[in-house]
């Protein structure tokens, strides 16, 4: 079957005063990411400004992607996702020094990216389903981008289904009133919607 290779690259990382402690940061939320089965090599730092991992199916990978856009924000990352083959033995360690398919996907769309300021892309897949999931992508991320890192925890929190109003405003030190007030004024039902789209979307790829 088809694996998942997510490359992102930590934007303008070079010309940032507190590069050291972005990098400490990020590698604080692998760590936490990188217990999950659905995880099958690693998140792991490669040069310096950009990362990579494989995922066996897409599960939890846009969740995992909120949570490094929550924990390193104001900093701004790129997230190219590919699916395809995988030529070389899989690397449970590091997500390093592995080949193919997924990869050369991966990588190409992360170079288009950068000259169209996209942030977050999902390739490989058939023509039609590119096309039509790449302008929610964007809309998505342009609204995500803005928010303050508690408002993405808690569409994190959604995703998961695993809280109630109550479980999530202790979580996250607010009020239920306040938790009810942005599930219910917001996009964030919709967003969650489309995620479960994409993943499914993959999900069927991956098999093809």
């Amino acid at each position: 079957m088809k694996k998942i290779v997510l490359i992102g690259d930590i934007v303008g990382s070079r010309a940032l005063a507190n590069r050291k402690k972005v990098q400490e940061k990020i590698n604080h939320t692998f760590r936490k990411i990188n217990k999950s089965k659905e995880i099958a090599s690693p998140y792991t730092l490669t040069l310096g400004d950009e990362f990579q991992a494989v995922y066996s199916n897409p599960k939890k990978i846009f969740s995992d992607i909120l949570t490094l856009i929550a924990d390193i924000h104001p900093v701004r990352v790129r997230f190219s996702i590919g699916i395809g083959e995988i030529a070389t033995k899989m690397n449970r360690q590091k997500s390093i020094g592995m080949d193919g398919q997924a990869f050369y996907i991966s990588r190409d769309a992360l170079t288009n990216m950068k000259k169209r300021g996209l942030y977050l892309t999902v390739n490989g897949l058939r023509e039609n389903d590119e096309k039509m999931i790449q302008p929610m992508l964007n809309v998505m991320m342009n609204l995500v981008r803005v928010w303050k890192p508690a408002k993405i925890r808690l569409l994190i929190m959604m995703l998961e289904k695993e809280k109630t109003t109550y479980e999530l405003a202790e979580k996250l030190g607010v009020s239920e009133r306040a938790v009810y007030k942005n599930i219910k004024n917001s996009v964030m039902k919709d967003i969650c919607a489309l995620i479960n789209e994409f993943e499914d979307t993959i999900r069927i790829t991956q098999t093809k």
